[in-house]
């Protein structure tokens, strides 16, 4: 070429030159992303995701040719495989990256390795590579705009040392989100407990809480292998399908009896319906899933979130329309009973002991939640999902097998992503049992407490507004089991485990959950060593539920703090003893939680605590056979007060010392009417009434009212202590039949059975009676028109009020012992003031041998009064004739 054809064609050629170094050096020269350990999401949870790239700065550039050695190597193990594999990891960048290669580290095992682009919605796979090389960097190209990228790994031979990941960012990431602290829970519902349906109500009234383990089969089909299963659903709670001749659970009447006694119920429905499994009772626990499913769909589950919409339509507290519930024949179509207001949707679904059948992915679990929480967002179609019958209720999620936040995280990115509403679930919940394998330990040696932080400062960050449950935690008192609370020297395992359970609720509200459920009210089998079989608060069913030190433990902490809040964790003047204050909404109440955190059978005999002045300190010991524990006033000295502390933890209550501790009760007697009339004078008879304690033990005199007189007051009692009240009706005779009760239930009429047959059905007319409400009616007036007393109303209700309108004989007394009056109550401002036209809520729980020859103290209503605040206090009592619904009754 001449120099003239050169310089002409120069410009050309240099630009020709730019053009290509320009874009060549662009793509190469695009930065090393800085990879921090927020941005993977490890989908199978095994393994620890940040070794991908915890060498970052020894990775080197490997895309320029100056890679490095890295030596940690990410695996999710061998041991169940079969189970966690393929493992997906993905990388959220934040925001879109044009991203130009992914450069990895190949060790020294052999298998796939698949890449892929897109979101949680959909990933689309770029490459594929095959791990046949050996401590090399290779290189991926991937020249496109993501957020994310999402890494495959087909089996445990898929080993990779370190990533790095090159791009440029097309904007800026949001801030992280300011932490939002919740405000703690009151103690008496914090304080939670694991049982079943067929547990003692005076039992379970250890704690606020019941977490109710309910198989799905009981209300669908059991093992009735002609049952069509879904769509053609037949479902039952009144009797379940678990029942027979005259027996059965009857979840009606157990959600009320927890509800009237202060007991907050969540059913955890767990397992599949066994027509779904073929009857096959191994695969219960699996997945509820028909062949040929795919787990990671919404629309698979459609049969597990029908089973969820029709339970919140019958226990919610949303009436829904009559024609989407789906009944057996011998139920009654009741809805809206307001009785549950938490649904946790399985149990432990990471249940990796049930092989892959039995384990739900992060992905699939999400995908179940998102159809049982709305039939994903109503794509599922109409009665599909909880919140769908009932938008106030709160869905829990199944507590996972351990604190795996991982498993949380990975949810809430899916549900981002495949969900218009976001996550779904509105309480995160977990197990997790204090010990080291070869038995169990105590919860500050096991940090329980902060390992909980963690999770409540992500919920704080990430989703605030969101409950977090322990909803399993224990010990058992065998102490061959690898979980026992083992002796400590001469203090049995009894006494350990009652110690320790205290302990880890007072770490769990310490940390800042909501609740925390231990494992579980009774014993399966105390003389089995095997893990969980004797964790129980009581004995066996078979032996009556005998209840531990525990029990009693729990249950003088339940009294001590109910209405209490966590408020902080107190300086302590040992290093070995926690000091815990708790306090009430007015801050005129405080307790102290103080013991040693040690497991040594350590007592510190003159500990030290600041409390302040002019105030009254009490110091309650948790004591085998005594619920509220053993009392003692402590000595005030100069702002301090001294006591003995030891590995039991010990409460100390204080008050102002110029406030009242005690409770003075006023009331009156009166008919439940317009008028609110007040009882008539009875020559032959008188009303009765008693406070007794927790165990029936009576802390007053008997009060009977002189003939004519119906206003009642009981003074001294204790502030925040439980109380039973108890009326009964004093004859001459000494016999029922003597009773003002028994000879004047007037005001039956035949208007009385057309509103009951009304209400059996449902009917309108109804709800103009305020008294009575919308259906499914106050709890007070379904009590009344239940004159056959079988918990339900029919028309064979209305039928034997007709009967007795007319003084047909044979419905004297009521058939199924039904007492001729209903008793209520309510807390007003004065005793004169009415609660008419509204019904009382507070219900009395009638007993005794209703009829003639039945002696008359036998015959008893009593009523729970729960933690009653210091002062004056009125509630009256209200008397309503059993089927006279109209409350026609005058005296």
């Amino acid at each position: 070429m001449n120099k003239r054809n050169f310089i002409q064609s120069a410009p050309y050629f240099f630009s020709l030159v730019f053009f290509i170094l320009f874009f060549s050096n662009g793509l190469k020269a695009q930065d090393k992303i800085l990879l921090e350990p927020q941005m993977l999401y490890n989908f199978s949870t095994k393994g620890e995701a940040i070794l991908l790239i915890d060498e970052q700065q020894l990775a080197g550039d490997p895309a320029n040719g100056s890679g490095g050695q890295p030596e940690t190597v990410f695996s999710a193990g061998w041991p169940d495989a079969a189970i966690y594999f393929p493992v997906r990891v993905a990388i959220d960048l934040g925001v879109e990256y044009q991203l130009s290669d992914l450069w990895f580290f190949d060790t020294n095992d052999a298998d796939s390795l698949f890449i892929y682009i897109g979101n949680p919605a959909g990933w689309d796979l770029l490459h594929s590579f095959n791990l046949n090389t050996f401590n090399q960097w290779r290189s991926a190209p991937i020249n496109t705009l993501s957020r994310f990228v999402l890494l495959e790994f087909k089996s445990p031979s898929t080993r990779i040392s370190e990533i790095v990941l090159y791009g440029t960012a097309t904007g800026s990431p949001e801030p992280p989100p300011v932490p939002v602290i919740q405000q703690a829970s009151k103690m008496d519902v914090f304080l939670g407990v694991n049982g079943f349906v067929d547990d003692p109500i005076d039992k379970l009234r250890v704690a606020g809480s019941l977490r109710e383990y309910h198989n799905w089969g009981w209300d669908e089909g059991n093992q009735d292998t002609t049952y069509p299963g879904f769509p053609n659903n037949q479902y039952a709670w009144n009797p379940s399908w678990v029942s027979g001749p005259g027996w059965g659970f009857n979840f009606d009447e157990f959600y009320q009896q927890l509800k009237s006694n202060n007991i907050f119920v969540s059913p955890d429905l767990q397992g599949s319906a066994p027509y779904i499994t073929a009857f096959n009772d191994s695969l219960e626990q699996h997945k509820p899933l028909s062949p040929g499913e795919n787990p990671e769909d919404p629309a698979s589950y459609i049969e597990h979130a029908d089973y969820m919409f029709q339970f919140a339509a019958r226990y919610g507290k949303t009436t829904v329309d009559a024609g989407l519930l789906k009944l057996k024949p011998d139920q009654q179509p009741h809805t809206g009973l307001g009785l549950v207001e938490y649904l946790e949707n399985w149990n432990e679904p990471d249940k990796w002991w049930f092989t892959r059948g039995g384990y739900f992915n992060c992905i699939e679990f999400a995908a179940m939640t998102s159809a049982d929480a709305d039939g994903h967002e109503g794509a599922l179609g109409v009665g599909k999902g909880m919140k769908t019958a009932d938008p106030n209720i709160r869905m829990v999620m199944g507590g996972l097998a351990s604190l795996n936040l991982e498993y949380v995280r990975c949810m809430k990115l899916w549900s981002d992503y495949n969900r218009q509403t976001g996550f779904p679930v509105d309480v995160l919940n977990f197990h997790h049992y204090s010990g080291n394998g070869l038995h169990g330990i105590s919860p500050e040696e096991d940090s329980l407490k902060f390992k909980l932080k963690k999770i409540v400062e992500y919920r704080n960050q990430y989703l605030p507004g969101k409950e977090i449950w322990l909803s399993e935690f224990g010990y058992d008192t065998n102490p061959e089991s690898v979980q026992a609370s083992r002796p400590i020297d001469m203090t049995d395992s009894y006494e350990v485990q009652g110690q320790w359970i205290l302990r880890s609720y007072l770490e769990a509200a310490a940390s800042g959950i909501e609740r925390a459920h231990m494992f579980m009210l009774r014993d399966v089998n105390a003389l089995n060593p095997n893990i969980y079989n004797s964790s129980g608060l009581t004995g066996e069913i078979w032996y009556g539920h005998q209840p531990k030190k525990s029990w009693y433990y729990l249950f003088a902490m339940k009294n001590q703090l109910s209405g209490l809040h966590f408020q902080q964790e107190m300086p302590s003047s040992a290093p070995d003893v926690n000091v815990y204050r708790f306090h009430s909404d007015s801050g005129d109440t405080l307790v102290y939680a103080v013991w040693c955190k040690t497991s040594e059978n350590l007592i510190i005999e003159d500990f030290h605590l600041e409390i302040g002045q002019n105030v009254v300190a009490t110091i309650i010991t948790p004591v085998f056979g005594d619920t509220l524990g053993l009392q003692q006033s402590l000595p005030l000295d100069n702002g301090i007060v001294r006591f003995t502390v030891s590995e039991r933890p010990v409460f100390i209550r204080i008050l102002p010392g110029n406030i009242s501790q005690n409770v003075d009760l006023h009331g009156q007697l009166k008919i439940f009417n317009s008028a609110e009339s007040a009882l008539p004078e009875s020559d032959n008879s008188s009303f009765c009434l008693r406070i007794f304690d927790d165990q029936n033990q009576p802390v007053t005199e008997k009060m009977c009212l002189p003939n004519g007189q119906h206003n009642f007051t009981f003074e001294g009692l204790e502030a925040g202590m439980p109380y039973k009240i108890r009326l009964w009706e004093q004859t001459n005779t000494g016999k029922l039949g003597g009773s003002w009760m028994w000879n004047n239930w007037r005001g039956v009429t035949s208007l009385d059975a057309l509103i009951v047959n009304y209400m059996s059905v449902g009917h309108p007319v109804v709800e103009s009676m305020q008294w009575i409400g919308q259906p499914p009616y106050s709890q007070l007036f379904r009590n009344v028109a239940d004159v056959n007393n079988s918990g339900t109303l029919t028309s064979l209700d209305a039928l034997i009020t007709l009967y007795r309108s007319v003084g047909f004989s044979e419905v004297n007394p009521f058939p199924g012992g039904k007492h001729n009056f209903q008793l209520s109550a309510s807390f007003v401002e004065n005793s004169n003031e009415l609660v008419w036209p509204q019904s009382p809520e507070m219900l009395f729980q009638p007993f005794g041998l209703y009829q003639a020859d039945s002696d008359d103290e036998s015959v008893f209503y009593e009523l729970q009064l729960n933690g009653l605040a210091s002062g004056e206090k009125f509630l009256n009592i209200y008397f309503t004739v059993t089927g006279d619904v109209n409350i026609s009754f005058e005296p």
